[in-house]
C-alpha cells in the first residue's frame, strides 16, 4: 500500500551494544570488531543490510528486549539498536549492564507513516511537530 510520511521528529542512530563485562575500557570500538561475531538485529530492520558489510553472523530477533536478553544470556556477542533505545532498556531492565561500544554507523530520520489518503492528518501532525513546545518536549525525552 502507498504511504506518506510526516516530518521527521527524531533521528535513529544505530550502535552496537555489548555486555559491560566484555567491554575493554571505555573507548569506542571500530565497526569491524563485529567480524566473526554473532550480532542480534531486529527482523525487517534496515540495519541488517548494513551488517552485510561486516563478516558477522546476524541473529534476527523480534524486538530489542529479545536481543538484549540474548546478549545477557551470552547467546550473541552484541546487538544493534538505536543508541537512546538501547541505553534506556539497559537502564530500565538490565541494571546498565549493556553498553554501547561503537559510534552510530548510519543515521535515519524517524517519521510516522500514514496511508496515502491521510494528507489532512499528516498536515495536522506536521503542524504539531513544528510547535516549539512540542519540539522541546520531544527533545527532553531523547
Amino acid at each position: 500500500k502507498l504511504v506518506i510520511a510526516t516530518s521527521p521528529y527524531s533521528v535513529f542512530k544505530p550502535v552496537v551494544f555489548v555486555n559491560k563485562d566484555s567491554q575493554n575500557g571505555s573507548e569506542l570500538l571500530p565497526l569491524d570488531f563485529m567480524n566473526g561475531k554473532k550480532i542480534a538485529a531486529q527482523k525487517g530492520s534496515y540495519v541488517i543490510e548494513e551488517l552485510d558489510k561486516y563478516d558477522c553472523k546476524v541473529v534476527p530477533v523480534t524486538n530489542d528486549i529479545e536481543g538484549l536478553s540474548k546478549l545477557i544470556w551470552k547467546q550473541v556477542d552484541g546487538i544493534v539498536t538505536d543508541k537512546q533505545v538501547g541505553e534506556y532498556l539497559s537502564r530500565k531492565y538490565f541494571q546498565n549492564e549493556i553498553v554501547a561500544v561503537t559510534e552510530p554507523y548510519k543515521e535515519m530520520d524517524v517519521v510516522m507513516v500514514l496511508h496515502e489518503s491521510d494528507t489532512e492528518l499528516r498536515d495536522k501532525i506536521n503542524s504539531i511537530l513544528a510547535m516549539d513546545e512540542i519540539k522541546r518536549k520531544i527533545s527532553s525525552l531523547l
